[in-house]
């Protein structure tokens, strides 16, 4: 599971080569059954409650608060900074997505 902030575009050629992978994205429909407790397109980033192992982008190490899906359309949840970094503990962080200008 790859955690990065909500206005960015990941970069997976970035993940490759900082984690030495071939990671691709995958179809929304995979998705979707991989996280079938979840509205589409509100999954938390929760990756130990899915047995998961994740990196998180640095730029969300720079935050004094952050709000992550719940699984639904209706619902934030707003978690200061050791909250989050105490739910990614396990996550490598580093630089793999950039800002999407509009």
């Amino acid at each position: 599971m790859a955690i990065l902030p909500a206005k960015n575009k990941i970069s997976i050629t970035a993940l490759n080569e900082q984690l030495f992978a071939s990671f691709k994205l995958l179809k929304e429909q995979e998705i979707y059954s991989m996280f079938s407790d979840c509205e589409q397109g509100a999954i938390p980033p929760l990756s130990d409650a899915y047995n998961m192992p994740c990196v998180c982008d640095q730029q969300l190490d720079n935050l004094d608060d952050i709000y992550i899906e719940t699984g639904d359309h209706q619902n934030l949840l707003h978690l200061k900074h050791d909250d989050f970094e105490s739910l990614v503990a396990h996550a490598r962080h580093f630089k793999f997505s950039h800002d999407v200008f509009h």
